[in-house]
């Protein structure tokens, strides 16, 4: 939490009223997170609706064939393999000139780091979520894999 100072090594608040202050803050920081998403999800499920082809139910009397051509879904499918056919770059632009020789080398780390991990999938799906609803969000998340090796 910005601004609360806790004592060295402390890992938890040590009085009620600095627990509540914690509280109080991250009630106050989900508040403001939801205010400034909310307007945006009407279009958002409207938006998941038309690439999913979504069609009501039919209402008692009705008739008429619901069927409609998912152009929502066959746009996006067609873009997206033409955006992703090759990764995108990173560029790493420098401050000032004396950061030119840093950034070239961040440029390199990143292609590494790019080519030689699994990448490839959650840059697809971002793009995906990017062609449908407006934006696309991709989060790193750290792994750790545990193998087992036999010896005889």
């Amino acid at each position: 939490m910005p601004g609360t100072e806790y004592a060295e090594g402390s890992l938890f608040p040590e009085s009620r009223e600095e627990l509540e202050a914690i509280r109080t803050w991250a009630l106050q920081s989900w508040q403001n997170a939801d205010n400034g998403r909310s307007p945006f999800e009407t279009k958002w499920r409207r938006y998941f609706r038309l690439y999913r082809s979504y069609v009501g139910a039919r209402k008692t009397g009705e008739w008429r064939s619901r069927v409609f051509m998912p152009e929502t879904f066959q746009t996006v499918e067609t873009v997206l393999p033409k955006l992703v056919a090759k990764l995108p770059k990173f560029m790493v632009l420098p401050h000032g000139p004396e950061d030119v020789q840093m950034a070239k080398t961040m440029e390199t780390l990143l292609e590494w780091a790019v080519e030689n991990s699994r990448v490839h999938l959650p840059i697809i799906d971002a793009f995906r979520d990017a062609l449908i609803y407006g934006t696309g969000i991709l989060k790193t998340f750290h792994t750790q894999e545990v193998g087992y090796k036999r010896e005889t």
